[in-house]
Formats: structure tokens, sequence, C-alpha cells
């Protein structure tokens, strides 16, 4: 599990402590069976996908953009320096203007 993983693990997991839901409750309120997805999620196993991050940012009451928002800084880093590589693979000027 890399950094960006880990701290939307632990903002999952502390946003839903916050609220006083246990995992079980938090996944039959997502319609889940069991808990094991939210788990998963809280543990860094796997990532919610875009409709559930929107689920659970709505029962947190809180904005996507604030889940995710170390895991886009990191993905970003990692794709741009892999689309450097590429292009200077390829002979090509890379070019990308910092953003924030």
């Amino acid at each position: 599990m890399d950094v960006s993983q880990r701290r939307l693990a632990n903002r999952l997991k502390r946003l839903r402590q916050l609220k006083g839901y246990t995992q079980a409750q938090v996944a039959a309120m997502m319609g889940f069976k069991s808990a094991n997805r939210i788990s998963q999620w809280e543990n860094g196993t796997a990532l919610p996908n875009a409709a559930n991050l929107f689920r659970l940012s709505r029962l947190y009451r809180t904005l996507p953009t604030d889940l995710l928002c170390d895991l886009y800084r990191i993905e970003a880093e990692k794709i741009d320096a892999a689309e450097k590589a590429f292009l200077e693979s390829q002979g090509k000027e890379y070019f990308f203007p910092e953003s924030s």
C-alpha cells in the first residue's frame, strides 16, 4: 500500500468513527451484505470506485475531493513522470506547466 492509499484509508476510518458508525452500519447503508468492502477500503487493500466514493462522501458529509486529494496528487506525479519518460524515449520534448 502506498502513501496515498494509506492516507485515504486512515481518512475513511476517521470519518466513519467521527459519525459513530461501525463498518457493518456503513455497509448496510450502502447496500452491501457484509462489511468486507468497507474493511478493505479502511485497510488500504482496495479503493472505492467513483460511485462508492460519492456515496461515502455524502454519508460522511465531506467532498469527494477531500477524500482523494492525496491520492490525486501522488498519482498525478506518477503519471507525469511516466509521460515524461515516454516522450523523452521518443525524442520529444516534455513540457507540462506546474499546477496546484
